[in-house]
């Protein structure tokens, strides 16, 4: 069966969450807001190399959810975390006020996601902007985010949907976090079956083995007894 992962992309609105999915599917970066309703999707297609077949490759489904960052679509998110294999964390480096919501998606995060250690990634959006005429516009610098991601043991990258800056290096990034984890975690899951397995029918044998010792003992003890 083919395997199937969740992104979801978080962050307060206006922020170009919209922006940098519709970049990743090839659509032209639009300048223009557009409010999200809701959530959206993408799918995407992750390749792997095998470690089974060597020179091949493995293809692993994504689909990547654009949440609304407005504080009233906020209740809309929290079953969306609990299928989430992976978030991606993003803020508007040129408006600081985003930069601190961070903290409000991270603990929602950690409050409602089915894995305390779920692969995330704090992503800074509109680098373009913020580097433009000297970094003039830049409200968050770069140690801030990088010391806010290192807290959390994540990567911090920075993105620019309108110049496509990074946009394909964060989704392959966490693609392949969630690929590394849910393998690690299936491996787990196949050693503890293998286990028990293992377990059980030693216990089936032993039994067998048992069983037919008291067997033995009672021919042997009823022979005086046998009425032939």
């Amino acid at each position: 069966m083919k395997r199937k992962y969740n992104v979801l992309i978080l962050g307060d609105g206006a922020i170009g969450k919209t922006s940098i999915l519709q970049v990743y599917a090839g659509s032209e970066f639009k300048g223009e807001h557009i409010r999200t309703v809701g959530v959206d999707s993408i799918s995407a297609v992750y390749k792997h190399p095998s470690e089974t077949h060597p020179g091949q490759e493995e293809s692993i489904d994504f689909k990547v959810w654009d949440t609304a960052g407005q504080e009233r679509f906020r209740t809309i998110t929290p079953q969306m975390f609990r299928m989430a294999h992976g978030v991606i964390i993003a803020f508007d480096l040129t408006k600081r006020e985003t930069f601190e919501g961070v903290k409000v998606w991270m603990d929602c995060i950690y409050k409602l996601s089915r894995e305390l250690c779920i692969p995330k990634v704090l992503v800074g959006n509109k680098c373009d902007l913020a580097n433009a005429d000297g970094g003039a516009l830049r409200q968050v610098l770069r140690m801030e985010a990088m010391k806010v991601a290192q807290e959390h043991e994540i990567e911090y990258i920075e993105t620019s949907a309108k110049e496509d800056v990074n946009i394909k290096e964060l989704m392959q990034h966490i693609f392949k976090e969630v690929y590394v984890q849910q393998k690690k975690k299936r491996l787990q899951e196949e050693e503890e079956e293998e286990n028990d397995n293992n377990g059980r029918s030693k216990s089936i044998v032993l039994g067998r083995q048992s069983h037919a010792a008291a067997g033995t003992d009672s021919s042997i003890g009823g022979g005086g007894n046998c009425s032939c």
